[in-house]
């Protein structure tokens, strides 16, 4: 009885020792894949980090690398795939939803880029990494918006370029230049009132933006209220005061108003 329980023991302890020494392998393979990961010795690298996985399928820190290797090499649906298998793993590492992040702006999806960047906040709130990098990617997604809805409003697809404008601005609010050329875009449409909740936006987030305050001016004017119209249009020129068009609609508004002299 005494035997049958030793063998027990040691057979419990040579799987223990097996099992450790099975994970150890799979660090090594790992601590390998970094290794050559920052020599720039891609293609080891990858071929490292896939044997830790074969060993250990669930080591987000081997998937990680991998993914990275594989970004090195512009293997970036392999990349995808494995920052994705790392945050399946473990989803509260900040760099693991940045990295991805990246691919998606690298190849152009600047609204896949800006989904995963909002996860990321959602589960790591005080990383500041993820902050910056959801500011850079919305100026970069703004502007790709501005010139596609631009596009569109140029074709003559006004509604278009409006539900477009609109649906980035929903995403990444906060661009004054984004508000007045939506304002714009309904003033064109002879929507006055979206046009001036949007103008008194962009006026919100850049006080000084005197274009708005020029097209609040030709709005005002539209409405037919002259002394609304001179209003803003003096706003336009104290700010923008290089542009002479600011001060000769100003002028023509006091000429309607018959104030000459100011004019």
């Amino acid at each position: 009885m005494k035997k049958i329980i030793e063998h027990i023991l040691f057979l419990i302890l040579l799987v223990i020792f097996i099992f450790l020494a099975w994970y150890k392998l799979g660090a090594f393979f790992c601590s390998r894949g970094n290794y050559y990961l920052g020599r720039q010795a891609y293609q080891k690298a990858i071929s490292s980090y896939n044997n830790s996985i074969r060993v250990n399928p669930g080591a987000w820190m081997a998937h990680l690398g991998l993914a990275d290797g594989y970004r090195e090499i512009n293997d970036y649906p392999a990349a995808e795939r494995e920052y994705k298998k790392a945050l399946s793993i473990n989803p509260f590492y900040p760099r693991a939803y940045d990295s991805l992040a990246n691919i998606y702006y690298q190849i152009g999806d600047y609204e896949e880029a800006l989904g995963v960047l909002l996860d990321g906040r959602k589960a790591n709130p005080a990383d500041e990494r993820i902050k910056e990098s959801y500011k850079n990617y919305c100026f970069a997604y703004l502007a790709d918006a501005l010139s596609k809805s631009t596009e569109l409003f140029i074709s003559r697809r006004g509604k278009e370029a409006i539900l477009a404008l609109e649906d980035a601005l929903l995403r990444c609010p906060g661009n004054a230049f984004a508000y007045y050329t939506l304002g714009y875009f309904y003033y064109a449409n002879r929507d006055y009132d979206f046009a001036e909740m949007n103008l008194n936006k962009s006026i919100a987030y850049d006080a000084k933006f005197h274009y708005a305050y020029k097209l609040l001016s030709d709005i005002y004017l539209e409405k037919n209220n002259i002394e609304k119209a001179v209003f803003f249009a003096r706003e336009a020129a104290a700010l923008g005061f290089s542009d002479a068009s600011n001060y000769h609609h100003l002028g023509l508004l006091l000429m309607r108003l018959e104030r000459y002299a100011e004019a």
